[in-house]
């Protein structure tokens, strides 16, 4: 005769009945939080039936130091707590050795310190270094493993990436490097406010004159910015766009993925510059190119739209860069005339 099944009574969340306890305790070398007893092993298991743990994890009485790990049916608290124990734990026992801690959210492993005598603290990772003369203003952010090496001064309200470089010495033969800690790697980084620096950005120490990065700027992954450029207020370099030493990028020019620009060369302000390109001469102001090598192929005129320039100006510079004749005197802007008549000489196109 067959044993009657009964339907089993719900067990409430909150219950933690002894036999389904499970244990897990810390590695001692390498911080690791070991497999937990099961919850579900037979009551036909010899370690079950006298209390022991299975073989490669403690029980409550082989080893002082345990943690209690989650029930089977443990409430949210339980688990938030096991997991800030654990996590706790973890960093003190890699603190102790001296590496840096491995458990625990990004938020509770970081660090605020205040640098340059700023009124609101910077947030900068632990693992992040920073040596020499580097001088933060407020509230800008360092990821994990950024080097910044001065001398560097940084405005307010930048955000830096993991691995991004910041001032190591220019990439120059003949330039000296730093044998020690805190020496001078060149003619320093200056860098505004409100600059979004991503993940492996390089950028390098001045060598006749300073490094510049103006407000606003959007440096995307794995950017390199050589010695003695110049970027101005809202640049936006696409990932891996590389610029040699010397280079001059104007105010809001936009450079597409995996640019390379010659060095010495300028890119006048409000250009666009297409993926791929090669730019071994200058570029114009709001002029749209692309290319190996780069040619500029018209007018940015959505460029000039955005930025509020007025129509005239845009009229003109759409008909001179697409070869025909107008008449340059009426440009306002100085700078802006100079720039298009240097190129239209270079260009062989007569005005």
């Amino acid at each position: 005769m067959g044993s009657r099944q009964f339907p089993r009574r719900p067990r409430p969340r909150d219950a933690h009945p002894p036999d389904r306890c499970h244990l897990a305790r810390i590695h001692p070398r390498t911080s690791r939080v070991l497999p937990a007893f099961g919850h579900r092993r037979s009551r036909s298991d010899p370690d079950r039936r006298h209390g022991r743990a299975p073989h490669g994890v403690a029980g409550h009485g082989d080893q002082p130091g345990l943690a209690h790990a989650l029930h089977a049916r443990g409430s949210d608290r339980c688990r938030r707590r096991h997991r800030v124990r654990i996590a706790h734990a973890a960093s003190a026992r890699a603190g102790a050795a001296g590496v840096p801690p491995r458990g625990g959210s990004l938020r509770a492993r970081q660090i605020e310190r205040r640098i340059g005598g700023g009124a609101e603290v910077n947030t900068i990772h632990p693992t992040a270094v920073i040596t020499g003369d580097v001088r933060l203003g407020e509230r800008n952010v360092v990821g994990p493993f950024a080097v910044i090496t001065g001398p560097v001064v940084i405005g307010d309200d930048n955000w830096i990436g993991a691995g991004a470089v910041i001032g190591a010495p220019p990439e120059v033969r003949s330039h000296p490097h730093p044998r020690e800690e805190g020496e001078p790697a060149g003619n320093g980084v200056r860098i505004g406010d409100r600059t979004t620096i991503r993940e492996y950005v390089q950028i390098h120490q001045g060598w006749k004159s300073e490094t510049r990065i103006g407000d606003d700027v959007f440096l995307m992954n794995q950017v390199y910015v050589a010695h003695d450029g110049e970027l101005g207020a809202g640049v936006t370099l696409a990932s891996s766009v590389l610029l040699a030493g010397h280079v001059r990028i104007g105010a809001g020019a936009n450079l597409g993925l995996g640019t390379s620009v010659h060095q010495f060369r300028e890119i006048g302000r409000g250009s666009m510059v297409g993926m791929g390109s090669v730019v071994t001469t200058d570029l114009p102001p709001y002029a749209k190119a692309f290319g190996n090598p780069a040619r500029v192929r018209g007018a940015n005129v959505v460029g000039m739209e955005r930025s509020g320039v007025e129509p005239a100006l845009t009229d003109v510079l759409a008909v001179v860069y697409a070869g025909g004749v107008a008449d340059l005197s009426s440009i306002p802007d100085r700078e802006i005339r100079v720039a298009v008549e240097a190129w239209t000489a270079r260009s062989g196109i007569a005005q």
